[in-house]
């Protein structure tokens, strides 16, 4: 079986290079040499390449997806945080940007893939846990966090107003953010989730101590923990501590949208009924079913509980409107909206890799009070 190729492609995002690295499973090698201005090409992969976490348990073809690129909807999800603004033709000066919201909170990012978002987010000055599936949290997450870790001892450090997580590594950028990754597997509980992390942190912790190598190992908390229990206290986050959720390109099948509309719906209801938190989500979505507008929920804001028509013509037929594999984004608004969440359109852009496609990036916001 031939082994798994790397490449690095370079994001420049204010004023530092973020470091990706990813399969290669293209063979385009990355652009490791010269910044790039966007994600690395999607050749098809190599006949001979076999996926060697093809038979972990849990694994599926959407988590194959993970280790190979930066997506197109990530991509547009960093570059709002980089510009400061509020979205698209927002007339509120007064509305805070996104990079202001999550500069000195704590954000979780689910379905992190390769980490660019996230990584972005801890760079601009957020708290942030990027989440994965174990063989992509392991496989790629922690070591690109340790890829933008900050070496600058002097580096001006900005005043967070949240605690950052636990084993969070300080991300480059001189804006005080930090960044971590842990499981989360949305088919799975929370409390489940922080049990895998917790297996997954102690065989990190041998393998470091093992490693003669002199590699460093990012995230793997408190380097005088004794026993079991003092890892998982330095190691282990409760994602339900969160202030803010973010998501990128993570939703493009359908057996993808419940799970996912599940856990965060959970996460609002947690953050309310124990920190008093109406806890946001920034869901950025690249719609594959249809092009030319079709398929896609109005732009717009939706209250509540109250559907728009686009979202409120769907959500009886969500599953039965064809499409193949791929889920139209009216789907994904109109299951929020079955929930009882709100939504509002922060940014519309067509894609750069596909004519007549579009990049949705969405807020969505609690169901109401139980």
């Amino acid at each position: 079986m031939p082994e798994c190729r790397l490449a690095t492609d370079v994001f420049p995002f204010r004023g530092v290079d973020l470091r990706i690295v990813r399969r290669d499973i293209s063979g385009d090698g990355g652009d490791a040499d010269a910044a790039s201005t966007g994600a690395a090409s999607n050749q098809s992969a190599d006949d001979d390449w076999v996926d060697p976490n093809f038979f972990d348990e849990g694994y599926s073809v959407a988590a194959t997806t993970g280790f190979c690129r930066v997506w197109e909807g990530a991509e547009v999800l960093t570059r709002l945080l980089e510009e400061g603004c509020n979205g698209d033709g927002d007339p509120d000066a007064s509305t805070p940007s996104l990079r202001s919201r999550v500069a000195g909170k704590r954000v979780l990012e689910l379905g992190s893939g390769v980490g660019l978002c996230g990584i972005a987010a801890a760079s601009a000055g957020a708290h942030v846990m990027c989440t994965d599936l174990e063989a992509v949290v392991e496989g790629v997450l922690y070591r690109n966090i340790g890829e933008n870790t900050s070496t600058d001892d002097d580096e001006v450090q900005a005043a967070s107003s949240s605690q950052p997580w636990r084993a969070g590594e300080r991300i480059k950028g001189g804006n005080g953010g930090t960044c971590v990754a842990q499981v989360l597997d949305w088919t799975k509980s929370i409390d489940d989730a922080m049990v895998a992390q917790g297996r997954l942190c102690r065989r990190r912790r041998v393998l470091s101590r093992e490693d003669t190598s002199g590699t460093r190992w990012p995230c793997i908390g408190d380097g005088t923990a004794a026993d079991d229990d003092d890892v998982v206290a330095s190691c282990v986050n409760d994602p339900r501590d969160c202030e803010l959720v973010m998501a990128a390109e993570c939703l493009w099948l359908r057996e993808l949208v419940d799970p996912f509309c599940d856990t965060v719906t959970s996460l609002m209801r947690s953050a309310r009924e124990r920190d008093g938190i109406e806890l946001p989500c920034v869901l950025s979505f690249r719609d594959r079913s249809s092009k030319n507008g079709e398929g896609h929920a109005e732009a717009g804001d939706g209250s509540p509980g109250v559907a728009p028509a686009a979202a409120a013509s769907s959500s009886s037929s969500r599953g039965d409107s064809g499409g193949g594999a791929f889920v139209p984004v009216r789907d994904v608004v109109a299951a929020f909206v079955e929930r009882g969440c709100g939504w509002r359109t922060v940014r519309v852009s067509p894609s750069t890799e596909d004519e007549g496609y579009h990049v949705h990036v969405f807020e969505i916001t609690p169901p109401p009070p139980r």
